[in-house]
């Protein structure tokens, strides 16, 4: 049986995601849901999620806003 995506768009991601630039949004939930097809799991798509994030994304120390890596 296939598996549905999780998040249809970027309105439906977490709290904690949506705090993110709206290309890092589309980038957590496009892979999120990659990797919720391909897996199952959804402790192993959302940690994937998160390390593409943290590949082209940094939090600023200073005042907690994720920017994109120069």
């Amino acid at each position: 049986m296939a598996k549905k995506i999780i998040y249809a768009s970027n309105k439906d991601l977490p709290k904690n995601v949506k705090g993110l630039p709206k290309e890092a949004q589309d980038l957590y939930r496009e892979t999120l849901n990659k990797l919720w097809v391909e897996y199952g799991n959804i402790a192993k798509a959302t940690k994937g999620a998160w390390d593409e994030i943290k590949k082209s994304f940094a939090k600023d120390p200073k005042d907690g806003k994720w920017r994109k890596k120069k």
